[in-house]
């Protein structure tokens, strides 16, 4: 949780936002790309796992660029690659889970390389993501 985060490490927070995708982009990421552009803190930390793509593009679409930019999940995934073209060369992200991991689980005692090759021949060659492994789980 990232108030808990700064306080720890010493690091000045200066705004917060939640965004809900209902359909209407201006309202649900651009006003907020541009309050928290306004602000303008070196590094914006965001908690997105499905619209990162619409957030890209409302930056974008704003102007702004922080000094950094970390995301969680969609860093990584074969459709923020092609959404978001190379935008994502200067975005920072976690992934909690990525194909080339050696540990087994203790369900079916697959390796995630094992999970990513399953699934890729069973989804046409689709990359396995974070999203499809915590599905299957």
């Amino acid at each position: 949780y990232v108030p808990d985060f700064v306080r720890e490490y010493n690091i000045t927070l200066i705004g917060t936002a939640s965004i809900q995708d209902t359909g209407d982009v201006e309202i649900d990421f651009d006003a907020t790309a541009r309050n928290l552009s306004s602000l303008n803190p070196d590094i914006l930390v965001n908690c997105i796992d499905s619209f990162c793509d619409k957030w890209m593009a409302s930056l974008r679409r704003v102007n702004w660029s922080p000094k950094a930019l970390v995301i969680t999940v969609c860093p990584g995934s074969s459709s923020f690659e092609e959404q978001v073209g190379t935008d994502r060369e200067f975005v920072l992200g976690v992934n909690p889970w990525v194909p080339t991991l050696q540990a087994a689980d203790d369900a079916v005692n697959w390796t995630a390389s094992e999970f990513a090759s399953i699934f890729e021949d069973f989804s046409s060659g689709v990359g396995a993501t974070y999203h499809a492994s915590a599905a299957a789980a």
